[in-house]
């Protein structure tokens, strides 16, 4: 460990400085590059119209299709 620590301050502060901002800007692009895929962004899936059905079987169709039905009532 010392021996990484005395490497490290034994090169001028504007090299160390440099490869820090280096290494942060790698990261930023790196970051932003793979976002969409982290999100998903762009995958799209159609969910079925369920209007004017009975709560059963309007769950049996959303979860048919891959959904995870949540039913909150404000009441």
């Amino acid at each position: 460990m010392k021996q990484l620590i005395q490497k490290i301050t034994e090169k001028p502060l504007w090299v160390n400085m440099l490869a820090g901002l280096g290494i942060i800007l790698i990261l930023i692009i790196l970051f932003f590059s793979l976002l969409g895929w982290i999100t998903g962004y762009g995958n799209t899936t159609k969910v079925p119209s369920v209007t004017g059905q009975e709560i059963t079987a309007a769950t049996q169709i959303l979860e048919q299709a891959g959904f995870e039905v949540v039913i909150q009532d404000s009441v």
